[in-house]
């Protein structure tokens, strides 16, 4: 019999046949070529044994996810060989106890139930409310109050008894949740969701019922009003996995007031109920596949934890803000030179275990996760559906700031991208914990501006890439732990917002330095892209540059070709030797430089 653990942890070239998670695998032929194997059944025979039925144990759903395959060649990969990069996890990091700190459970229990199948007491002991625009407004508020005959009526009671009655279908749930918020009575299509009358029947008599029932228990399992992340202001907040799971069944029904339109008290936050993703407009007869797969990874992640128990661990929700005082002067930075960088053809930013894992994130972070929106961002925040509660207290990113998770648990596989995105099958993530109970996985949400719409030649312009890089170094800042594991990215702000790729590799490398930062860049399947990245890292190291150095290099590319903005040219630019091959040493200011640039 094979032992899955040893040919599962095993390094690369020791085996010609290996198990590995198809969770973990982004290679979907892969998976569908062998999808009907299960494991083999003698270490000499090539037979296989079926994949045994679905079970109510997840112990026995985790096991139906190993499949073998053959190893593949040695993937296209340039600069710094990935085992000499720095990855290490956040292991020994512990959520901050300061005065811009908020917890909504017991501290002092953390360390001590982290391993325990007990979820972290919510804290304070009993609900204490705030009404005011810089918290939440709760639905369990006493002062959340609706209109009903003319006569305001407590919204929460309103929501408990609607709630408390019997959803069947489609039409009985649009009914119920249009009681105390009308957005809903748009929603059109919903009972074209389910593949099935099986499926359908299964979610309004199961998961359902269970999904209101967590949300009802609001203020017992959420006891204060939850604070905004206002912009400007460094803070962060730290909740269990149960309280993050509440707010997000609430927002599944609609429940948070004054949050259903993009003007008033919180436009400058992103939407958080689900009408708009939960809707499939009028005139289609089958419902919108990418809102469709998105809500099967929101309800897979809520069958998981309803059906098959409840996750205990903690997550922490930074704001991250750039002081003008800390924010690098460029090109002064003549002695910093470049960290490591790992440049590879293949491989998914999500599953770079331990290092600090980018979001391309839209400035309302989520983007367009609860509507049709479903690229980089839109994706991971679903296959990760605890990242969507951000939405519920993240205000809209300024220029000099990020947001950072530290602790979200991923809960599906997903294959294809934008309108091929398709819901796979559940995820059991295996990433470490630390002592607090969080996950050792950190995502950094980063914002890139939008070239689109004939404005491409902006982004060479100085302060386009000053902003660039002030936004990417405030993400890649180590927290106070110091933690300085590697950055795992890509091609941020390249898709829909037209950036150019080279432009942003150089940003992102020059920032994680500056930060103390090795980088692992992911190009996503882009053979030329991996290559021209290649010369590129190649001649950084061959002529020993600095950051001041490459600062410069891109200041004069806009400085001295005005009538040349665009990729093609900046790509000949920067693959062009004489561009590089300066003796640094000789120039003392940007002035000698240009004097002396081709």
């Amino acid at each position: 019999m094979v032992d899955i653990e040893e040919y599962f942890t095993c390094s690369e070239g020791e085996n010609d046949i290996k198990f590995y998670s198809c969770e973990e695998n982004s290679d979907s032929e892969l998976i569908n070529r062998f999808d009907s194997l299960h494991m083999s059944t003698n270490d000499n025979e090539g037979t296989s044994a079926p994949i045994p039925s679905k079970k109510t144990r997840l112990e026995d759903k985790k096991a139906h996810f190993y499949q073998p395959y053959i190893t593949l060649p040695e993937p296209i990969e340039y600069g710094d060989p990935l085992h000499k990069l720095t990855l290490i996890p956040h292991v020994n990091l512990c959520p901050p106890c300061t005065s811009t700190s908020t917890f909504l459970v017991q501290i002092k229990e953390l360390s001590e139930t982290s391993n325990s199948c007990l979820c972290p007491t919510p804290f304070p002991k009993e609900y204490k409310d705030k009404w005011s625009h810089n918290f939440v407004r709760m639905p369990c508020s006493p002062q959340n109050v609706f209109p009903v005959n003319k006569k305001l009526v407590n919204r929460w009671q309103l929501i408990n008894e609607s709630l408390s009655s019997n959803i069947s279908n489609a039409a009985d749930f649009v009914k119920c949740t249009s009681v105390y918020n009308p957005s809903y009575s748009s929603i059109k299509n919903l009972h074209l969701l389910f593949d099935s009358e099986e499926a359908s029947k299964s979610f309004y008599s199961n998961l359902l019922p269970a999904i209101i029932h967590l949300a009802l228990a609001l203020p017992e399992i959420v006891t204060q009003s939850v604070p905004m992340l206002v912009k400007g202001k460094q803070h962060d907040i730290t909740m269990s996995q149960q309280q993050v799971a509440c707010l997000l069944a609430n927002a599944f029904l609609g429940t948070y007031p004054r949050r259903n339109k993009s003007n008033g008290e919180y436009s400058n936050y992103n939407f958080i109920n689900f009408n708009g993703l939960l809707s499939s407009g009028s005139s289609s007869s089958i419902f919108q596949p990418r809102k469709a797969n998105k809500l099967k990874c929101i309800l897979s992640y809520f069958e998981r934890i309803l059906l098959d128990g409840m996750p205990t661990g903690v997550i922490t929700f930074y704001r991250r803000v750039l002081s003008p005082e800390d924010t690098p002067n460029w090109l002064s930075l003549k002695d910093i030179h470049f960290s490591r960088c790992h440049i590879s053809l293949e491989g998914l930013i999500e599953e770079r275990d331990h290092a600090l894992q980018v979001d391309f994130a839209n400035s309302f972070i989520g983007g367009g996760v609860l509507n049709t929106g479903c690229v980089q961002e839109e994706i991971r925040f679903v296959i990760c559906p605890e990242l969507l509660v951000s939405l519920l207290f993240s205000e809209r990113m300024d220029a000099n700031e990020a947001i950072v998770i530290v602790g979200s648990e991923r809960f599906c596989s997903y294959t294809g991208y934008a309108d091929t995105f398709q819901f796979s099958r559940p995820f059991f993530d295996q990433v470490m914990c630390d002592s607090w109970g969080r996950k050792c996985t950190v995502v950094t949400a980063i914002d890139a501006i939008s070239y689109s719409y004939g404005r491409t030649k902006q982004q060479y312009q100085q302060h386009a890439i000053e902003r660039d890089l002030k936004k990417a170094y405030i993400g890649f800042k180590p927290l106070e732990d110091g933690n300085k594991t590697a950055v795992a990215t890509g091609n941020w702000g390249c898709g829909a917002f037209k950036g150019d790729p080279l432009l942003k590799f150089l940003i992102q490398w020059m920032a994680a330095s500056v930060a103390g930062r090795d980088v692992i860049y992911y190009t996503f399947g882009d053979a030329v892209l991996t290559e021209n990245l290649g010369i590129i890292y190649k001649y950084i190291r061959e002529f020993n540059c600095s950051i001041s150095n490459v600062f410069l290099i891109i200041q004069n590319f806009y400085n001295n070709y005005p009538q040349k903005q665009d990729r093609t040219h900046f790509r000949d630019y920067v693959l062009n030797e004489d561009t590089w091959s300066f003796n640094w040493d000789e120039f003392d200011n940007d002035e000698d430089f240009k004097a002396n640039t081709p």
